[in-house]
């Protein structure tokens, strides 16, 4: 298992009300009304697009990591992290497809960034066999 060796940021987020109800962060720089996905009634976001921005936004700082790890820049990357939920016996499960796309680099070096990127993210650790996410590289 994974742990930090000390912890260097901390995020705190309480809802109420679950899938159709309201979220709001400790500093209130969050604060989003919740709509069920199932139901297309009303007008919010529904927790897996924040988990989607959430995984892209960390995946693509992992991807800039590794790609200045190795001399090649990768600014205006694009990461699309797609959240495909849908029911699993008496409950329900997710998986995920990760699109990355990098300007100025061709779809094999891209694969290899998105590849190393996925080893690192922390998103992505946290789902490793739980959770089947592919990722795949675009022309960019």
């Amino acid at each position: 298992m994974d742990v930090p060796e000390k912890i260097a940021y901390t995020a705190r987020v309480t809802s109420t009300g679950g899938r159709a109800g309201h979220a709001v962060s400790a500093d209130g720089s969050l604060d989003v009304i919740l709509v069920d996905p199932r139901d297309d009634s009303g007008t919010g976001t529904t927790a897996e697009e924040l988990f989607a921005a959430a995984y892209s936004a960390c995946f693509n700082d992992a991807l800039s990591h590794v790609a200045h790890s190795v001399g090649l820049d990768c600014s205006g990357s694009t990461v699309t992290t797609t959240i495909r939920l849908g029911p699993h016996g008496e409950s329900s499960a997710f998986s995920v497809l990760v699109e990355v796309a990098v300007p100025g680099q061709d779809v094999a070096t891209t694969q290899d960034l998105a590849d190393r990127a996925h080893q690192i993210c922390p998103y992505s650790k946290a789902l490793q066999g739980n959770v089947l996410v592919e990722v795949t590289a675009i022309e960019g």
